[in-house]
């Protein structure tokens, strides 16, 4: 018996080797797939197939002697580790049968099936999955991320595998769900108010994501809401907190104790749903998270919400989800989508906490600037971070746009530089005004100054705006036109 190795750039062309040099009677032993590599000098050494075959017709004189193979290599010249014309010593036992070599063969072309099933094959899928690293590495998402979604895409793909199509997103979704990422909220039906709280670092964009939720629930899913406030120390945070309050129309309470807090939620107890705000506070203030952990506890809470912006540092991510590691976080919101270009931060963090995502939120608009989390949106932050978001949508009058101007002036001695006015009436008032005070919250529109509610059409209001815009009576703060268009309204 005769037994040799041939390799050749595909299957086609190994077998018309077999057939020239062992002639039709030849049998296939094995088969495999050859991937490129490099040799010790650089040099690529291209894909292809290696076959093992043998033949029978050995003459007498051949038996129990060395059998010879030798490397076949195609006319460009193959690099291998076993140079053209070697020779690879096998011993051939006596006892071998025909029922072995039969056996011999099914076994090999069965591991050439598993293989071929199992793992890819052509030179396409190997510039596919070259693109699937460069691209999520340019994001930033970590190395050992990177390979287990390389290990879990190729058990899934196939030729048809091509970077950008539609079957490639549907089966990175699936290997997003399989590395354990996931999204979404979980409503509860319940008898008593649903408690959210919401926690996470300075500046990451907790209150604004009340604000936007509020908003949502209130206007759009008509169910009411109360806020309940830890961060009382900062003067600022409070005010805002009044201010988003009253112009999106639902209670608030200042809290400080336990104590306090009970009562608080006492007054709440006919709510479909209580917002509750906590201090921001650095990685490091252990006793400021244990206040907030001693508070979340007495309230019994649904869900901890962990507020962190896109635009964080990954390294920072890291510290941050161990520090709230303590208040039982149930998911997570993703600030500050606009501020950045790269998200890998973000797929790291959904990694490495194993927690779901519940919201995005981008730009400064409330509540249009938040939307509900999902595997494809996730997908199309890493794939295209630069495309624009799609946000909550809600109907136009539904609801007060609270605009950027809060956060700007909410510091100012008299916080009257803005106005309300109710979309079907004629007139803009004061904030404190007693028929501001009636507008009904799905009635409300916000102006930042009397020149946006002067531009709408919009004319001061007789009984609060008199003094404000320094008319001496209510017939000067009439809204004229002059030549130019422009409206007049002061002295």
């Amino acid at each position: 018996m005769q037994i040799k190795r041939f390799e050749a750039p595909t299957m086609t062309e190994a077998l018309r080797l077999i057939k020239k040099e062992f002639g039709p009677d030849a049998v296939i032993l094995s088969a495999r797939s050859l991937s490129q590599e490099k040799t010790l000098f650089g040099i690529k050494k291209p894909a292809g197939i290696e076959v093992t075959a043998a033949t029978d017709t050995l003459n007498d004189t051949m038996e129990n002697q060395a059998i010879e193979t030798q490397a076949v290599s195609t006319a460009a010249g193959r690099a291998s580790g076993v140079q053209k014309g070697q020779k690879i010593s096998i011993r051939i036992d006596d006892s071998i049968s025909k029922k072995s070599l039969m056996n011999t063969i099914q076994a090999g072309l069965k591991s050439m099936s598993i293989r071929k099933n199992t793992r890819p094959a052509t030179a396409g899928m190997d510039k596919n999955m070259e693109a699937f690293k460069n691209h999520f590495a340019r994001q930033g998402v970590e190395e050992s991320f990177i390979q287990k979604l390389l290990e879990i895409l190729a058990q899934k793909s196939g030729p048809e595998m091509v970077w950008g199509s539609q079957t490639c997103n549907s089966r990175l979704l699936e290997a997003f769900s399989e590395m354990g990422i996931s999204a979404g909220t979980t409503e509860k039906l319940s008898s008593r108010p649903q408690l959210h709280g919401f926690v996470g670092p300075a500046g990451g964009g907790k209150t604004s994501a009340i604000a936007r939720l509020t908003a949502i629930y209130t206007h759009q899913l008509k169910q009411k809401v109360g806020w309940v406030t830890f961060d009382t120390k900062r003067v600022a945070a409070a005010a805002q907190l009044q201010v988003y309050g009253k112009i999106i129309g639902v209670p608030l309470e200042l809290v400080s104790t336990v104590k306090e807090f009970k009562e608080s939620l006492k007054r709440f107890e006919r709510m479909d749903h209580i917002f509750i705000d906590t201090p921001g506070m650095g990685i490091r203030d252990a006793q400021v998270i244990e206040e907030i952990s001693e508070f979340l506890k007495h309230a019994h809470v649904d869900t901890v919400y962990l507020v962190a912006g896109a635009t964080t540092k990954d390294e920072d991510l890291i510290q941050i989800v161990k520090a709230y590691k303590s208040l039982l976080v149930t998911s997570l919101i993703v600030t500050k989508l606009d501020e950045s270009q790269a998200y890998g931060n973000v797929f790291n963090l959904l990694m490495r906490s194993k927690l779901p995502v519940s919201y995005f939120t981008s730009g400064q608009l409330i509540p249009n600037s938040i939307e509900k989390a999902t595997l494809e949106k996730i997908l199309e932050l890493i794939l295209n971070p630069g495309r624009e978001s799609k946000p909550w949508h809600v109907p136009p009058g539904k609801t007060a746009e609270i605009i950027p101007y809060v956060k700007n002036n909410i510091q100012s001695p008299s916080f009257r530089n803005h106005y309300v006015a109710n979309h079907k009436a004629v007139h803009f008032h004061s904030p404190e005004c007693a028929w501001a005070k009636r507008i009904k919250p799905e009635n409300r529109i916000v102006f930042e100054s009397i020149e946006e509610a002067a531009s709408k059409k919009y004319t001061p209001c007789k009984t609060c705006c008199g003094d404000i815009l320094g008319f001496q009576n209510t017939r000067e703060a009439e809204v004229y036109r002059v030549g130019n268009g422009q409206p007049c309204y002061l002295r």
